[in-house]
């Protein structure tokens, strides 16, 4: 799901297991096994596949931001397998400091305003999501304890009652919507 590390730390002796994990992950895309990775696991996906990442910069002249909190996402008009999920507009949580850099074989599904690269999928059988849809507000409220200083970059100073407040209003409002997603794409895997 993710962590402090990314795909730039392969090869780290802190995190021995990513190339493990990157390698396995390659050997099931050649072996066309369904795979859904979430943050982390969409980076190694992509990397698997002949992608990278990058730090995700904004602004003029562009510096290092996380993208951090619940903004919307926004389908490719050309994707048809999730368009119902998206005649309304759609916000998901948003955890990351880099930018996924997809491989050429993979098709965009959805993009954020601050991030191109939130959703795609390689093959018919793997989709990687850059975005959490797999959480409860628990879990948000524990990640604003424990990862405070990654909260400040990304949002300064009240970063933590911005979370905090975006968590209350979207945590709930939200849940059917991710868990249709899911279900689309178990059912899409399925197939």
């Amino acid at each position: 799901m993710g962590g402090p590390m990314g795909v730039k730390d392969i090869g780290s002796e802190r995190y021995p297991w990513l190339k493990l994990e990157r390698d396995f992950i390659k050997k099931e895309l050649e072996n066309e096994r369904p795979i859904i990775g979430v943050c982390l696991g969409a980076q190694l996906l992509a990397s698997a596949a002949g992608g990278d990442v990058e730090i995700l910069k904004c602004g003029s002249p562009p510096k290092a931001l996380p993208e951090i909190g619940w903004s919307q996402i926004f389908i490719n008009k050309s994707n048809k397998d999730f368009k119902a999920l998206f005649e309304e507009p759609f916000h998901v949580l948003h955890w990351h400091g880099d930018r996924i850099l997809l491989p050429d074989k993979a098709v965009l599904i959805t993009s954020s305003a601050r991030c191109k690269e939130q959703f795609f999928r390689i093959g018919n059988f793997a989709y990687g999501l850059q975005f959490h849809i797999e959480t409860t507000g628990r879990m948000i409220n524990n990640w604003i304890k424990e990862d405070k200083e990654f909260v400040l970059k990304g949002l300064g100073s009240n970063g933590q009652e911005i979370l905090k407040e975006e968590n209350k209003k979207y945590i709930d409002k939200t849940f059917l919507k991710r868990k249709l997603l899911m279900s689309r794409l178990f059912e899409l895997l399925d197939n």
